[in-house]
């Protein structure tokens, strides 16, 4: 098969010409996907639990071992990582690896006995804006509890106000928000349509009309695929251009690299899309395979609550989600500056999802066009 056969540049046309002919369906591909922007970036909240913390105590005295151990104790904390000095506290939070770190001076105690005003920093990943500022109030609720609790004797003179939010300095929840819900609804956009390319043809009758075309199997998925491919990174810039010059958001990290995610991301979504539709005989069949498929899709993405808080299986279950991996990539390339070898780790799952995806569809196809 020739790449740029005259048969299969014939197919592409024709499914081009079937996405935009119709004005209707013009709209649909556009206008809800943007709505949904807007609606949800200023709609959408996070609640907060199992969140894991680093600690540096430094003071070692008996106040520090008492606010350490409530930290350790508190509903909201999942898992506590002691690091010893201030640089691995910082690269903690860099890499994402805790959503808080507590940096505890080492004149802490001393200041409580001596009744001075003690403080303990706080490093919040500013890339999740709004979990990070419930943590913020958490902790400092914590530190006022203990103050509280030996007041008889001292002073309620601890704070926790002492406070760096990285990566998002004006703690503005857009920041997080709007780079998200550009993935989710690309991925809905394109799983969308590529769900319902099969599917169409066999509901209207022309998919027999391809069987006695001379175009193959690889040909019909190819030509399948390319209205998505097009459509969604399209869609994607679209809604980045809004995020950056509507919400204001800073764009820090490597275009290319994010313009290459969006492309793979949408290339793994349309696998995931085909199959579905190869698997269907009706429209109805493929929409309700859709939405069976992308709920689960978005909530086990990370957008709606972190993966960490799911059950271990279910954490496994989410490295096959698309959502997941260009969740991080966008929010890596939009707050943190990341470049292409930065992102590449999920990169790599994605480039995987698209091909498996892909591959299954084409064996669906080609075992009925037997």
């Amino acid at each position: 098969m020739a790449i740029f056969s005259p048969i299969l540049r014939a197919q592409i046309v024709k499914e081009i010409l079937l996405v935009f002919r119709d004005p209707k369906a013009r709209m649909g591909l556009i206008i809800p996907p943007l709505m949904q922007l807007f609606i949800f970036s200023f709609a959408v909240t996070l609640d907060v639990n199992n969140v894991k913390l680093a600690i540096f105590n430094q003071d070692n005295g008996a106040y520090s071992q008492d606010f350490v151990a409530t930290m350790s104790h508190a509903a909201f904390v999942g898992e506590i990582k002691y690091v010893h000095s201030q640089s691995e506290l910082e690269s903690v939070v860099e890499h994402g690896s805790v959503l808080a770190a507590i940096n505890i001076p080492q004149t802490f105690s001393n200041d409580i006995i001596a009744k001075r005003h003690a403080k303990a920093q706080v490093l919040i990943d500013g890339r999740r804006a709004n979990s990070g500022q419930i943590v913020f109030a958490y902790i400092q609720a914590i530190a006022s509890n203990i103050g509280a609790s030996v007041v008889s004797t001292l002073p309620k003179n601890i704070d926790a106000g002492w406070v760096r939010y990285w990566f998002n300095p004006a703690l503005i929840y857009q920041w997080f928000v709007v780079p998200s819900l550009a993935a989710i609804l690309v991925n809905t956009s394109a799983l969308g349509i590529s769900a319902l390319a099969l599917a169409t043809e066999r509901e209207l009758g022309t998919f027999d009309q391809l069987l006695i075309t001379p175009a193959n199997y690889i040909e019909i998925i190819i030509a399948k695929s390319v209205p998505s491919l097009l459509l969604g990174p399209l869609l994607a810039l679209f809604m980045v251009a809004v995020a950056i010059f509507g919400f204001k958001i800073p764009f820090t990290g490597s275009f290319p690299a994010m313009l290459f995610s969006i492309y793979v991301h949408v290339f793994a979504c349309v696998g995931i899309g085909l199959t579905i539709s190869a698997m269907c005989d009706t429209q109805q069949q493929a929409i309700m395979g859709m939405f069976t498929l992308m709920v689960p899709m978005m909530l086990m993405s990370g957008f709606s609550s972190p993966v960490e808080n799911m059950p271990k299986f279910m954490q496994i279950l989410a490295e096959a989600i698309p959502n997941k991996h260009v969740l991080l990539i966008l929010q890596g390339t939009f707050l943190k500056g990341q470049t292409f070898v930065q992102i590449l780790p999920q990169l790599i799952p994605l480039i995987i999802i698209g091909f498996v995806s892909m591959t299954i569809a084409t064996i669906i196809v080609r075992s009925k066009l037997r």
